[in-house]
């Protein structure tokens, strides 16, 4: 019997090769080409790995709808920028994507910008993303803060099922990212909803950190900031702050623990307008060392909008650090007095010691080559073959990272079992002989890595990284 496919990746989920069109196509020849390949959707390349896109949603609400001659060029209709994903990006993130944009189509193109398909919400049907699908659905639909902390509750148990079955790890976390977003979105348009003075528009909701990255385990705080409209004042924001406390609460009410260390919107340092993020991020980027400038720099940058339309606008400032080599330098040195460790008594940080290492290289060697990607797999692929992280070194913290967070959610979910708080930390004599070695082995290859970039930063200087990379 053949193996269950366990579309990981969006790439397992891409069966056949994309329809590809061109400007000057007219509506009824796309027609009879989407009629011919029997799909709903026509690319158009518009050059550097960007495309146009048609589909028969298109078709009717542009053409039939409004009139239009069969012979129009496509050109005059269609989606001149689509959205797309890289492939090998996981599913549960596409799915995300599709959902949370209200998309019927999705393009997936390779490294290289060349378009190798296209996924659309039904092609999610018989992959493991789609658990808690029912359960987000309910969540978007819950009427009051009460339903929400009521569901809130049954997403542990959806991610022990998930993890028990042998899932991928990036999948588990992202599907379980997935609905604590959910459950974000839907608490704060509760909140700000009852208040007829606040408006949800003037503001985007950031997700910070291990969810921002979808990579949360049980033991997770929940991160989070604000970006507002450069029209609130002083004195609104003041107004949306109470607010956000109420949001907190209504988070913890739902199992949720929120940050304790004032990562929180509560706290002004996270609540700005777009041009003090700005303003905040530039200064960051001359003297990251400052006023806690690496710390909130490394937050930000892995900001995620679960609500609200703003960009996180820390990304684009960081996106010029190669320019900025001395602060690169700062930068990854900084990350590296973090170092991966076991004791052979006592216990041990799973995420301190050994996962945190790797998510702060994979940041800074992804910043290094412009990418863009939030998740440390697909930030190690993205910096993959550059001097910072050579082929090699990113194969292997991503394998590592994949054993060391399947090993975290196995130690979490048994900890739930036994009716103790979710913990990274744990006594290393209380692992299991193999857990023991897979834990040291890890260790010892985040090490190795760790050593080499230190070699780096003594004999090389940063413009070498960032010219070859």
């Amino acid at each position: 019997m053949d193996p269950e496919p366990r579309f990981r990746t969006v790439d397992e989920l891409v069966v056949s090769d994309p329809v590809l069109g061109t400007p000057g196509m007219t509506v009824a020849e796309a027609a009879a080409l989407m009629t011919e390949r029997r799909k709903g959707y026509v690319a158009v390349p518009a050059g550097a790995g960007r495309f146009g896109v048609v589909t028969d949603q298109i078709l009717r609400e542009r053409v039939l709808a409004a009139g239009r001659s069969a012979q129009t060029p496509l050109s005059e209709i269609m989606v001149p920028v689509a959205r797309t994903v890289l492939t090998g990006t996981p599913t549960a993130e596409v799915l995300e994507e599709l959902l949370e944009h209200r998309l019927h189509y999705l393009l997936v193109v390779d490294p290289e910008g060349t378009l190798r398909g296209a996924v659309d919400p039904q092609d999610f049907l018989a992959s493991p993303s789609a658990a808690g699908l029912l359960l987000r659905a309910r969540l978007d639909r819950a009427d009051d803060l009460d339903q929400v902390a009521a569901l809130g509750h049954r997403l542990p148990a959806l991610l022990a099922d998930l993890a028990r079955e042998r899932r991928d790890p990036a999948e588990v976390t992202a599907v379980y990212a997935t609905l604590i977003d959910a459950v974000q979105r839907r608490v704060l348009a509760l909140v700000l909803g009852a208040d007829p003075g606040l408006d949800l528009a003037d503001l985007t909701w950031l997700v910070l950190g291990s969810n921002a990255r979808r990579e949360a385990a049980p033991s997770s705080d929940i991160d989070s900031a604000v970006v507002f409209a450069d029209s609130v004042t002083p004195e609104r924001a003041v107004c949306y702050r109470r607010a956000f406390v109420q949001v907190n609460e209504a988070l913890a009410a739902a199992g949720l623990t929120v940050d304790r260390h004032g990562a929180t919107p509560v706290n002004p340092r996270f609540a700005r307008t777009r041009s003090e993020w700005r303003e905040a991020a530039e200064q960051w980027l001359v003297s990251p060392l400052d006023d806690q400038g690496m710390l909130m720099a490394s937050l930000l940058l892995d900001g995620r909008a679960v609500d609200g339309h703003a960009e996180p606008v820390v990304q684009e400032v960081f996106a010029g650090v190669r320019e900025h080599p001395h602060t690169l330098r700062l930068l990854i040195r900084e990350s590296l007095t973090n170092r991966a460790q076991l004791r052979r008594i006592g216990t041990v940080d799973i995420k301190a010691h050994a996962l945190r290492p790797i998510v702060e290289i994979a940041r800074w060697a992804a910043l290094s080559v412009h990418s863009p990607a939030l998740s440390t797999r697909t930030r190690l692929t993205a910096a993959s073959g550059s001097m910072l992280m050579p082929t090699e070194q990113a194969d292997t913290l991503t394998e590592v990272f994949e054993v060391l967070q399947r090993l975290r959610l196995r130690i979490q979910l048994q900890q739930r079992d036994r009716g103790e708080p979710a913990s990274d930390v744990v006594r290393v004599r209380s692992l299991a002989p193999l857990d023991r070695s897979l834990l040291a082995q890890a260790v010892r290859e985040i090490a190795g890595v760790q050593k080499r970039l230190g070699n780096l930063l003594a004999y090389t200087s940063a413009e070498e990284w960032t010219t070859q990379a």
